[in-house]
């Protein structure tokens, strides 16, 4: 059987039969032709193949779970907003929000690598900054 034979009868790429081969699972056959296959050995190596693609699938899914629960916001029925969106919200930069997180004067949850906060503290915060300003001007 040759190579692309091989290949089509498993689903991968000749680059994958050359690898199959390296690692023993396909058996060349000594004949007058160029580069033959034994035929057990490609069934065999079929098998083999489509477990190593479903545990590579398997893990792909595993990590992508992982990364979803890393980086989504907490599921207890509130609003969440990223720290972007509450920069938006209250008029600063996303730096400026972060200090505020930092200094204990805005509360959130961290998530993996983001800050996720309650819609209704960035609310609160941005009514608090109106007022202030609007005290400051009335002065």
């Amino acid at each position: 059987m040759s190579w692309r034979e091989a290949a089509d009868l498993i689903g991968c790429t000749r680059h994958a039969i050359a690898q199959l081969i390296e690692q023993g699972h396909l058996h060349q056959r000594q004949v007058n032709r160029a580069a033959s296959l034994s035929r057990a050995s490609v069934e065999a190596a079929t098998h083999h193949y489509a477990t190593q693609l479903d545990k590579a699938a398997q893990a792909r899914a595993s990590r992508e779970q992982e990364h979803l629960e890393r980086t989504t916001p907490p599921d207890d029925g509130e609003v969440w907003l990223d720290v972007t969106t509450a920069a938006l919200v209250l008029g600063v930069t996303p730096n400026a929000v972060r200090q505020r997180i930092n200094n204990e004067r805005l509360p959130a949850t961290r998530r993996g690598r983001r800050w996720w906060l309650r819609r209704v503290d960035v609310e609160r915060a941005s009514a608090a900054a109106a007022f202030h300003a609007r005290a400051d001007t009335s002065d």
